[in-house]
């Protein structure tokens, strides 16, 4: 199963999620929801799904991960520079 950059911004996500809050991988959704993941032999964090059939996990390019320990939800994609102006104008 490979995701494509909407995926990770798709606004009709199917399960909501607190974002900025670590939890065990066993919580994560199985949805096909892009999210954040941890584990602590890698050098970074990475962002994947899980399989539905195979319940493996796997990046945005379709490499398989090694099971995460954690997962987090993804924040909101950033504003635009005009909506960020017309904030700054407002606040």
């Amino acid at each position: 199963m490979l995701f494509s950059p909407e995926a990770l911004r798709d606004p009709q996500r199917t399960t909501m999620i607190s974002p900025c809050e670590w939890r065990p991988i066993k919580t994560a959704p199985r949805d096909g929801t892009a999210v954040l993941l941890f584990h602590p032999a890698w050098d970074m964090l990475q962002v994947g799904v899980q399989d539905d059939d195979t319940e493996a996990w796997q990046n945005p390019c379709g490499d398989l991960l090694r099971t995460p320990t954690h997962w987090m939800a993804l924040p909101s994609p950033p504003k635009s520079e005009e909506q960020f102006s017309e904030e700054l104008k407002v606040g």
